[in-house]
């Protein structure tokens, strides 16, 4: 009886296995989806350094930028199936936020970044006419520098600009594959309290995290991230060191291809 539990374990694992394989032969067959070249600013290693406990397996994390998200409404979340019925201020039902997983578009340096920047500047040259008026410190402005500072040189370009229930759909809409990615994520919805009593609650949604929301780092690649890395850890607005070209295929999988060391002297 226990010899023949561990061939039906052995076979459960074989069969396992090769299924995992078809999948990705699969993913990555034909003509990738897209194929972009990300640096630390978007693929950022645990710890922000190699560690000798990682050599064995590596990820890199898919960071997006930091955003707010504007066209992730209530109307949109309704159209995504989210529950967006009205309902009391105190209602803890959106306190507590709900939850899809979705088909998300995600554009790289691209307009959507340039906003961003552009949002960053407009805030700075608010708050230094704000501070000639006595209206704001030189704290606030300091912030707002330095927070332009390292988005500029230092976060990530990667932005969310669409989600749908319909993976095609969503790829005829962004089909740039040098620009656009179409991947899976979890979106969550939210409310924002009204300022006054007589106000309704306003929803609305953000990319919680991607799926997968790792990238596999190959062997192949192991000494080019060690030697861009190990020295020491990178400053929060520092500018990145390596760059690797990433391809996402068929099922919304994406592998990395290509690794080097950015040279920043």
């Amino acid at each position: 009886m226990k010899i023949r539990l561990s061939v039906f374990a052995i076979a459960l694992v074989v069969v396992a296995n090769a299924l995992v394989l078809a999948g990705v032969a699969w993913n990555r067959s034909g003509q990738p989806a897209s194929v972009l070249e990300l640096t630390e600013r978007e693929l950022a290693l645990s710890h922000g350094r190699w560690s000798s406990r990682e050599s064995t397996g590596v990820s890199l994390s898919l960071r997006l930028a930091d955003q707010d998200y504007d066209w992730l409404d209530e109307d949109k979340l309704a159209e995504l199936g989210f529950d967006v019925a009205p309902a009391d201020r105190d209602d803890d039902r959106y306190w507590r936020g709900q939850e899809r997983r979705l088909f998300v578009a995600l554009e790289y340096d691209g307009p959507a970044f340039e906003a961003l920047l552009d949002q960053q500047r407009s805030r700075l040259d608010r708050l230094r006419s704000e501070l000639e008026a006595g209206a704001a410190s030189r704290h606030e402005v300091e912030a707002a520098r330095s927070g332009l500072e390292r988005l500029r040189k230092a976060g990530s370009r990667l932005v969310a600009v669409d989600a749908d229930t319909d993976v095609d759909a969503l790829r005829r809409r962004y089909s740039n594959p040098d620009r656009h990615v179409v991947t899976r994520g979890v979106l969550r919805m939210h409310a924002i309290a009204p300022h006054a009593r007589d106000e309704n609650l306003r929803l609305r949604g953000r990319v919680g995290r991607l799926l997968p929301g790792e990238v596999y780092l190959p062997r192949r690649f192991h000494e080019v991230l060690r030697q861009a890395t190990d020295e020491q850890r990178n400053a929060i607005d520092a500018p990145p060191r390596y760059r690797m070209e990433i391809r996402w295929g068929r099922g919304q999988e994406p592998w990395i291809t290509a690794a080097e060391a950015i040279d920043r002297s």
